[in-house]
């Protein structure tokens, strides 16, 4: 991941290409992180946009959106 908006999959063992997170979805900032599951079946990014995304690794589509500082009191 990167100020680049994108986030790209790779081997970790091969460094080769595994997949991408979808444009559609995607952030409208950089991200900051991103962080694996357990089972590392999904994906949580952290932007400069104020939202977190949920991803599917296996299809790198977007699953859900947390928009951060939007609560009121």
């Amino acid at each position: 991941v990167g100020s680049d908006k994108r986030g790209v999959l790779f081997d970790a063992k091969e460094g080769t290409k595994t997949g991408e997170l979808a444009a559609e979805g995607a952030h409208a900032g950089g991200i900051y992180s991103a962080s694996w599951n357990k089972e590392g079946d999904k994906l949580l990014t952290a932007s400069a946009d104020k939202t977190c995304k949920l991803w599917d690794a296996s299809t790198g589509k977007c699953i859900s959106t947390f928009k951060l500082g939007t609560a009121t009191e």
